[in-house]
């Protein structure tokens, strides 16, 4: 064989045979081992027990071990024909895996960023000609439209008094058609100008925090 070792030639055995095997006497302990290492190394099959004890416990060992053996040989033998290809598989499937995984944060990154970019012009677009939009709310729907926007509702009612002092139009002459979307939008750029506000201040006092 030059020195080569045949996939038959070596046989990785389990602690759980070896707990079978200590429960017989030595006669038929020797005939287990036998039994099981004959099968393994030269596909020598137990001959008919026949009655015999000793041949029944031999057939009973390469039984219990034999599905093991089998999968342990033929898992060998793919190993030696196609290894390197079987190995380099799971590489392209776990490239492809990572590289779906990539495609997927970079969508939900742009998802983000195109919902921040929403929300910072959500007040333009929530706005149209004076011609289509109905009769305003109330300031008692302005504060129940509140909870919905997610504003506070002493802020929605600063809001009404702003717009209805201006024909229910912004700072830009448009008519407000949708309040839930424009006292979101405004109050998205209220905490912008305060967050801003604060950061300016934290710079003036050397870092110390204020207000």
């Amino acid at each position: 064989m030059n020195g080569e070792i045949n996939n038959q030639d070596r046989l990785t055995f389990w602690r759980g045979w070896y707990n079978q095997a200590r429960k017989f006497p030595d006669e038929h302990r020797l005939a287990w081992y036998d039994a099981v290492l004959a099968y393994a190394f030269d596909g020598v099959e137990p001959a008919d027990p026949d009655g015999d004890i000793t041949k029944a416990i031999a057939a009973a060992a390469v039984e219990s071990v034999r599905a093991t053996i089998e999968i342990s040989r033929k898992r060998r033998e793919i190993g030696s024909k196609g290894g390197a290809k079987r190995k380099q598989e799971p590489s392209k499937a776990e490239a492809n895996t990572k590289q779906t995984r990539s495609k997927k944060k970079q969508n939900a990154k742009t998802a983000n960023q195109e919902q921040d970019q929403d929300q910072d012009h959500i007040g333009n677009r929530s706005l149209v000609n004076a011609t289509t939009t109905g009769k305003p709310p109330t300031i008692g729907q302005m504060k129940a439209m509140a909870k919905t926007a997610g504003v506070p509702e002493d802020f929605a009612v600063y809001l009404h008094g702003e717009l209805e002092s201006c024909a229910w139009t912004d700072a830009k002459g448009r008519t407000v058609d949708n309040p839930i979307r424009y006292m979101k939008s405004a109050w998205m750029a209220e905490q912008k100008k305060n967050s801003a506000a604060r950061a300016s201040a934290d710079d003036a006092f050397g870092g110390i925090r204020v207000g």
